[in-house]
């Protein structure tokens, strides 16, 4: 749960750029936004049931990850490497 949390909270920070330095979807809408818009129709489909907020939203995309687009799946895999790599450097 607390890694869930943590996930969720890392979300909300500032905007992710690239190794490279390039700017990324993320960092043009913030990793939120970036997930909010590449999950749109699933959460409209999947999760229009679960309870307002990013974490409901995202807890109920978890537990749905089988059946969400790719373009989705894509994306929640992409922000939450990004968010790993940032937090092993704010350890060092």
């Amino acid at each position: 749960m607390k890694a869930v949390l943590v996930f969720i909270s890392c979300l909300l920070a500032a905007p992710l750029v690239s190794a490279q330095g390039s700017p990324t979807k993320e960092s043009k809408l913030g990793p939120r936004a970036a997930l909010k818009e590449a999950c749109a129709e699933d959460l409209k489909t999947l999760c229009a049931d679960a309870k307002p907020g990013p974490r409901a939203q995202m807890k109920c995309l978890r537990r749905k990850k089988d059946q969400v687009s790719e373009a989705c799946k894509t994306q929640m895999e992409q922000t939450k490497k990004e968010i790993t790599k940032r937090m092993k450097k704010r350890k060092k």
